[in-house]
């Protein structure tokens, strides 16, 4: 089984020019190509890390279409602004693909969700890196924890650019319930 934990794309584009340092216009035409790809300096100056990116649709749909196994669709605004629920569905998921039915364990859980916030998370790129983080061109680290959940793109975008993402993918806004 998988777990597909998806973001609005309007969020997704000010990730991509933060941890890639891309304009928004170069981070636009990367989400709309579906031969996209980038490679990336780390910070041990190595630029042979290629990630595929593909057109953020195609993604969606390969994961919600997908036939070859279960696959849990998670919106990362449900995940943050419903943390314990979406985690119970999560671990049910889970457990029914093991085929067990054990209970939740509360405590351990709640330490899951405090260990994994994001305030946890970007502390523990502070004091111990991460392997996600990239640097920019002049060498200053980029740090992959950025913005979390004051990435508002409703705040953030130009309204030309938001207008261009909600047409190119329309489709994909209304089946996730974002629009």
């Amino acid at each position: 089984g998988g777990i597909y934990i998806v973001r609005d794309p309007r969020n997704v584009i000010s990730s991509m020019c933060n941890h890639y340092s891309l304009a928004l216009d170069k981070a636009y035409a990367k989400m709309v190509d579906s031969n996209s790809s980038l490679s990336f300096k780390t910070a041990d100056g190595d630029y042979s890390n290629f990630t595929f990116l593909g057109m953020w649709s195609n993604h969606y749909w390969s994961w919600k279409n997908n036939i070859n196994f279960k696959t849990l669709i998670i919106k990362y605004e449900d995940l943050r602004d419903n943390t314990h629920e979406e985690f119970r569905k999560i671990l049910k998921f889970i457990e029914d693909l093991k085929g067990t039915n054990n209970s939740i364990n509360e405590e351990k859980m709640i330490n899951s969700i405090n260990a994994t916030n994001f305030s946890s998370l970007k502390n523990k790129e502070k004091n111990y890196g991460f392997s996600e983080s990239t640097v920019s061109e002049d060498g200053k680290p980029i740090n992959f924890f950025n913005l979390g959940y004051k990435n508002k793109w409703e705040k953030l975008l130009p309204k030309v650019m938001s207008d261009k993402i909600k047409d190119k993918f329309i489709n994909e806004l209304k089946d996730l319930k974002y629009e």
